[in-house]
């Protein structure tokens, strides 16, 4: 019995070659087959060559001689590769480094891309304000200084009356609703149409984010008489809304917002989730925090790209990027949400006074919202198509799934 494994190896090989052989001499079929051998040719390629002219058998024998020449005899080296292109965007978020929607988010994806484009994208990511201005980043983006940046639509109120109504709805879309609808249900192709004056592309896909706070307060809230002159920072439709119910409204950048509580220039803010809101340190500033998901049920965040960048990148590349966002966005709701309820824990601990606003005040806020909507509408087609886009998608989807998504 043989127990050396390659001699066996080299025998099975043998009786396989030589039943083949045999075969094709009884069918009268012998061909010579031709091996390729690389490089130019030389001694091995000679021996190659002549290894072809012979029978079938000459051949295979031939041709192993002259692929043994050219094992042995290195041949000329191998061409050069293409060096590939690096395309290179910087980008910036509307967080710092720290927050979860800088660490989850906006670092995540740009990383992400870099990665997923086997280097040729390379995205480097800046926190708030390191490139450009609070509130800037559209403006940058549209004019090139930027390649890219996360940036809320809210904050781009002062260019679109409806820019407020992506972002959020009062009383409207669940977080998961807002993703259908942006990305599949004719969100994506409002938005640039709204944006279509400038120079800025928008993917497919979208942050989606939980419900944020009510309300931070350094003053108790009992009832709606409580919003009387109270200093609010707000970004969104709910700051008309205050401002109706008897509320002053300013919007300011998260870090702004923190230093105006802190030094009493403000009574309360609003900001995001609990889990982006403890990143600012807003338990630091506020004694109450307020929960409610009805003033803004869920907040969408675009990534804006500089229309030339965008249409340098070949299909392929674009795709990559819609695919990573959605991806990213997916895993970031998934982390938010435990992350949530870790930091209201925290805040109980920390000493601040947690708790629902209070009904009037909630409902104040739906009602309000309601209202806006519909006279907004009647004087604004494009809003007015906006609103009904996102009423008829939450209709379907009460009609299939009553309890929403």
């Amino acid at each position: 019995m043989l127990k050396n494994k390659k001699t066996m190896k080299w025998l099975l090989s043998l009786a396989v070659t030589g039943l083949l052989l045999s075969s094709l001499v009884l069918a009268g079929c012998t061909r010579t087959i031709e091996v390729p051998v690389p490089g130019p040719a030389g001694p091995a390629g000679a021996a190659g060559a002549a290894g072809e002219a012979g029978q079938a058998g000459e051949a295979g024998e031939a041709g192993e001689a002259g692929a043994a020449g050219a094992a042995g005899e290195a041949g000329a080296p191998a061409p050069a590769a293409e060096p590939v292109e690096v395309i290179k965007w910087r980008g910036q978020s509307p967080s710092t480094t720290g927050q979860i929607t800088w660490d989850l988010w906006f670092g995540a994806l740009s990383e992400r891309i870099t990665l997923a484009s086997g280097g040729r994208l390379l995205l480097t990511p800046y926190p708030l304000g390191a490139l450009v201005p609070d509130l800037e980043a559209f403006d940058s983006v549209d004019k090139g200084i930027l390649d890219y940046a996360s940036d809320p639509p809210s904050w781009w109120m002062s260019k679109f009356d409806a820019a407020g109504i992506f972002n959020f709805t009062i009383g409207g879309l669940t977080p998961m609703e807002s993703f259908i609808w942006f990305s599949d249900r004719g969100g994506v192709e409002l938005m640039r149409e709204m944006v279509a004056d400038y120079n800025i592309s928008i993917p497919p896909a979208v942050l989606i984010k939980t419900p944020e706070i009510f309300l931070w307060s350094n003053r108790e809230l009992k009832s709606v008489a409580d919003l009387q002159g109270l200093r609010i920072r707000t970004a969104g439709d709910d700051g008309t809304v205050f401002t109706d119910l008897g509320s002053a409204t300013t919007l300011l950048g998260g870090a702004e917002t923190y230093e105006a509580v802190g030094r009493g220039v403000l009574d309360a803010a609003q900001l995001a989730s609990p889990a982006i809101d403890i990143g600012i340190g807003m338990h630091e500033v506020a004694t109450y925090m307020y929960s409610g998901s009805a003033r803004s049920p869920a907040e969408i965040e675009p990534i804006i790209i500089n229309t030339d960048s965008w249409q340098e990148l070949d299909s392929g590349l674009q795709e990559l990027i819609t695919a990573e966002i959605m991806r990213t966005s997916l895993s970031f709701y998934m982390a938010q949400t435990r992350l949530d309820v870790e930091a209201v824990e925290f805040f109980i601990d920390y000493g601040t006074v947690v708790g629902p606003i209070p009904d009037d005040i909630n409902q104040a806020m739906v009602d309000g919202g309601a209202a806006l909507y519909a006279e907004r509408s009647a004087a604004d087609a494009f809003y007015k198509r906006v609103i009904d886009s996102k009423q008829n998608f939450s209709d379907l989807i009460r009609l299939t799934h009553p309890a929403g998504l």
